[in-house]
């Protein structure tokens, strides 16, 4: 991995050109890795956190002001769905991030990943809209893509093959339970080895040089924002 984290700087077209350029770059050699959040797939109807909560609070008839503490209080997405969880079956909510259609984030990922420029796509997202896209371009599961969201395949994935790897670092939405387990430990704030492995890998130990960041907020406090900084200190990056 290079030693720095690098950004274009806001509101600059010669910053931004020069990090497009060498972004290009980085490509074309395919020396980079994807991390990608729910911001990628907003545009395929999928509400983000900051949406979905409100509506589910409106529903459960809790009133204006509650809801206003509830959103201030910055609880994590997976601490809510846990609270849930003791008084009701959120397989429900689950159902959401099942629906929508690939936009163009996921369109392009699948035919970078179809080229061969980008074979690790690490995501928080639980939705199957990159699989669907990898599906739209002819790519064959287990044959060209593998995907990777119980703690042990993460544990066994080949990084060196010549498979992509489609990583659900939280969990997928095609396997419900799973899903709800690997919240719960998220929401009791456990990163398990095979996921710090994981982030460890995308964001310091692999072979890449680069990696390229979208849609993600980084308000995942309670295991993936902390094992970030936590790299961040130890190896100086900036």
């Amino acid at each position: 991995m290079s030693e720095q984290l690098k950004s274009p700087e806001s509101g600059q077209p010669d910053s931004i050109n020069t990090f497009l350029r060498e972004l290009i770059k980085s490509i074309k050699a395919k020396e980079t890795v994807v991390f990608c959040g729910a911001g990628i797939s907003r545009h395929s109807g999928l509400p983000i956190v900051k949406e979905l909560v409100p509506y589910i609070l409106e529903k459960l008839g809790v009133t204006k002001e509650e809801a206003e503490t509830i959103m201030q209080s910055n609880l994590p997405f997976e601490a809510f769905i846990e609270t849930l969880r003791d008084n009701s079956d959120p397989h429900k909510i689950f159902d959401i991030f099942d629906l929508g259609e690939p936009n163009t984030n996921h369109i392009l990922l699948a035919k970078l990943a179809k080229a061969g420029y980008v074979t690790t796509i690490c995501t928080t997202n639980f939705d199957r809209l990159i699989e669907k896209a990898f599906d739209n371009e002819g790519l064959v599961r287990e044959d060209d893509y593998r995907v990777y969201y119980k703690e042990a395949a993460l544990e066994r994935i080949q990084w060196n093959d010549h498979s992509i790897h489609l990583i659900k670092i939280h969990g997928s939405v095609e396997d419900k339970d799973n899903m709800a387990i690997t919240l719960g430990q998220v929401a009791s704030q456990i990163l398990s080895n095979q996921r710090q492995g994981v982030i460890d890998h995308v964001f310091c130990k692999g072979a890449h040089n680069d990696v390229l960041v979208l849609g993600y907020s980084c308000s995942d406090v309670f295991d993936i924002s902390p094992q970030i900084n936590t790299i961040r200190e130890n190896y100086n990056l900036n």
